[in-house]
């Protein structure tokens, strides 16, 4: 494969990722919360039968899988050459988590999921007191497919930088 040297393969991975990882999340995460609530008649936010705890972590775990794994094979295509990292614009936070290690990147992109997670349940349950299982399950699917997307983009942009840091300045 020729290396890239342009935003628009950024823009590319990016746009693949988020397709996929929004397509993965939405069937899994769905799936799964149908398949494990499928015992219950109503949800609140939190109680015996609540959905705001499942949420707040799988909002942390999702976040910190996501965003390491994207992170990492972001940044080691840029260091094979498969990626040439294409200018950067200054972005003080990107190029301050560039140079941390993927944990700690991968725990405070954990921290923002449970944060969103934890403002999301708030709006559900002031939206509705209650929802059905298949109502969640839709819910769910479709909030864990457009975080993945936001963890995508702000992970490819964190990958490129921590790839090309390691690599020297860009050439392209």
């Amino acid at each position: 494969m020729e290396p890239s040297t342009n935003e628009d393969a950024v823009r590319s991975l990016v746009r693949r990722e988020s397709l996929t990882n929004f397509g993965f999340n939405v069937v899994i995460n769905g799936g799964l919360a149908a398949w494990l609530l499928s015992g219950e008649s109503e949800l609140t936010a939190f109680g015996a039968a609540a959905y705001g705890p499942d949420l707040l972590i799988t909002g942390f775990l999702l976040s910190a899988i996501v965003g390491s794994i994207v992170v990492g094979t972001t940044g080691g295509k840029v260091r094979k050459g498969a990626l040439v990292a294409p200018p950067q614009l200054p972005a003080p936070w990107l190029d301050a988590a560039a140079g941390w290690s993927l944990a700690r990147i991968a725990a405070t992109i954990g921290v923002v999921g449970a944060a969103v997670a934890a403002l999301s349940v708030a709006v559900f349950a002031v939206l509705t007191p209650t929802l059905s299982v298949t109502a969640y399950a839709v819910l769910k699917g479709l909030w864990c497919g457009l975080l993945a997307v936001g963890i995508v983009i702000a992970g490819v942009r964190i990958g490129v930088r921590r790839g090309a840091a390691a690599i020297g300045p860009a050439t392209g």
